[in-house]
């Protein structure tokens, strides 16, 4: 297939890891591409760099403050022209041949609304972990685990923008899975399960702004997920919870931690022992979870 695709990536204060994601376009065995960078109000030199690059295929653009990523790429979305658009966060990067593996396989599967990719997870200690896996590909899976990271793998029709609307700039956190749960209820989207992408972990934002992103994911798709039947609606929340639970207890906020732990619990007791160690840490004032959490570090090394 050589229909043009417009690959759109925001970045704020990125201008340590810009140009590699920039690369990584360039670098495409698939030429036939337009690149949309949108800078979002940076304050470091994220902006020069990005103006940098002389090529006729770059274009960037620049808000005059901080409007958050959904914001950037809804820019970007506006902005092109293209039938395709595809998505690439400023602190990741591509594989050479990403753009070509997903055009081919969109070839192949035309009535599909558009896929991802799988991708490398890289960890802060540099380990890195293939997602998703052969098991986490199926589609309930996808949807449970928050694992296909659009803002990095997703290759798309422009006119799913045009029907559903763009990001969420309200979620701090989940705009790519508010929108994913959008296009689902409407569409098909697959996964190339090879991981074409590397997609890099940085320290977890702040537990507050995550827990207002979870609030309101809940009240836009309670609904989806109970598509899904009971059982995995209530795990998903009791998930979603839980991720609250654990930032807090990064945080040392022990009011909150106990909060949502037991959210979590209530909505699916059966889970994983951290959750109840947090709630027990919580309600005691000990340290059961942290030592925990050493102690297997220590067996793994």
């Amino acid at each position: 297939m050589t229909e043009p695709v417009t690959v759109i990536i925001p970045a704020y204060n990125r201008a340590k890891t810009l140009g590699r994601a920039v690369d990584s376009v360039l670098t495409q065995s698939f030429k036939d591409f337009k690149l949309l960078i949108v800078d979002d109000g940076s304050q470091d030199r994220t902006l020069q760099i990005a103006q940098s690059y002389q090529d006729s295929r770059i274009r960037c653009i620049a808000h005059s403050s901080n409007m958050g990523s959904g914001a950037a790429r809804n820019t970007g979305i506006q902005e092109a022209t293209t039938k395709w658009l595809a998505f690439l966060d400023s602190d990741d990067f591509w594989h050479a041949d990403k753009l070509r593996t997903q055009m081919d396989f969109i070839e192949q599967h035309p009535n599909i609304m558009g896929c991802t990719t799988g991708y490398f997870h890289v960890r802060e200690n540099g380990t890195k972990q293939i997602i998703p896996s052969a098991r986490q590909a199926e589609h309930r899976q996808v949807l449970f685990h928050d694992i296909l990271h659009m803002g990095t793998t997703l290759l798309v029709r422009r006119e799913a923008f045009e029907r559903l609307g763009g990001f969420d700039p309200a979620l701090s956190r989940g705009q790519d899975n508010d929108w994913l749960l959008r296009l689902t209820a409407v569409e098909r989207l697959s996964v190339v399960p090879h991981p074409l992408a590397w997609v890099f972990q940085h320290t977890q934002r702040s537990a507050e702004r995550l827990e207002n992103s979870r609030i309101i994911m809940l009240e836009k798709h309670a609904a989806d997920y109970a598509r899904y039947g009971y059982l995995f609606a209530h795990r998903k929340i009791a998930h979603m919870w839980a991720d609250v639970a654990y930032q807090y207890e990064r945080e040392g906020n022990r009011s909150k931690m106990r909060e949502y732990a037991m959210k979590s619990l209530f909505s699916f007791p059966l889970q994983a022992p951290g959750i109840y160690l947090i709630l027990l840490d919580a309600l005691t004032g000990l340290r059961i979870k942290s030592l925990a959490t050493g102690l297997k570090k220590k067996v793994v090394k």
